[in-house]
């Protein structure tokens, strides 16, 4: 009589997932029709994951100077998809609400593989010219990137690319002062992005304003006024640390918002816009710090040398 088999003795099934995959396209030239994949997201009812591209500088071959703007509208966009995403998981995916016109969600179509993470990353390397598969499989490093990612996402420091693109636009104009920003913003402008999320930041630490910068996105708000009140609290927490030597510096929080006169926001989005930056300011004063919204990284980064200019 055959004995029966016990559990090891069954073979070993890899287990894999089910999931909705889609491109998401940026239109460089807005109206051409000419359409680049610049990240792939992968969900499920249970959870999503979005591939960027991670050779956006490519753009620069084809568009020059203006290659800064797309990437921008891209990165934008994809930060506020994944607010959305985290607050709605596959109805987000389906339904996407894009804060540029310049960006739009391919077909999605259905897909098996070992993780969400596969999927989204197999099918970036398939659809965008704009990735470049790294030397080590980026599943192999799935679960520190996780990790990395998460801790980034609680400190709000490494999504928003605002402190890099003020900090490029200022040091262009005064190499000074590259020393008066903080680390996080020079380990983004060096591309070694990371911060521990117990950590108090500050974005530029001058002789006459000491501010921290964050991005107020259309559509995110909520997420995005999340991570902009951690940056208050961060800018409150230097103050008092450091508030007799401190006495006639400028504490403030630079806000880049859409205008309201942006063709690609529709009413509602406005009024959302208005009603956080409202919120964010009231609670600006309670903290007796400066609250200063501006639409664009050129205004702050002016702003930012005009303080030091009159150090």
């Amino acid at each position: 009589m055959a004995r029966p088999l016990t559990i090891g003795e069954f073979p070993i099934v890899e287990r894999s997932v089910q999931g909705s995959w889609a491109p998401v396209f940026i239109e460089p030239l807005l109206g051409s029709g000419e359409r680049i994949a610049v990240a792939v997201v992968a969900a499920n009812t249970d959870a999503f994951f979005v591939a960027r591209a991670n050779r956006l500088d490519r753009l620069k071959c084809l568009y020059g100077v203006a290659a800064d703007a797309v990437a921008f509208a891209a990165e934008t966009s994809l930060d506020a998809f994944e607010e959305v995403l985290t607050e709605q998981g596959l109805r987000g995916m389906r339904e996407p609400h894009w804060v540029f016109a310049s960006v739009s969600l391919g077909p999605i179509q259905q897909a098996r593989g070992a993780s969400l993470q596969d999927i989204a990353w197999r099918w970036l390397a398939f659809t965008s010219s704009l990735y470049e598969q790294p030397l080590r499989d980026p599943l192999t490093l799935a679960a520190t990137e996780i990790e990395a990612r998460d801790e980034i996402i609680t400190a709000g420091v490494v999504k928003d690319r605002l402190p890099k693109l003020v900090f490029d636009y200022v040091v262009s104009r005064n190499p000074r002062l590259s020393k008066a920003f903080g680390d996080s913003v020079l380990q983004a402008a060096q591309g070694t992005r990371r911060r521990r999320s117990h950590e108090i930041n500050i974005d530029f630490y001058g002789s006459k304003i000491v501010a921290n910068l964050g991005t107020l996105v259309a559509g995110g708000v909520s997420g995005s006024v999340e991570r902009l009140k951690r940056k208050m609290w961060d800018l409150k927490v230097a103050r008092d640390r450091l508030k007799s030597p401190l006495f006639s510096v400028s504490h403030e929080m630079l806000v880049q918002h859409p205008a309201n006169d942006d063709p690609q926001l529709s009413q509602r989005q406005i009024d959302n816009l208005n009603e956080a930056l409202e919120e964010l300011e009231k609670q600006a004063d309670l903290e007796e710090l400066r609250f200063r919204p501006l639409t664009s990284v050129a205004d702050i980064g002016e702003h930012i040398l005009k303080a030091e200019v009159a150090a």
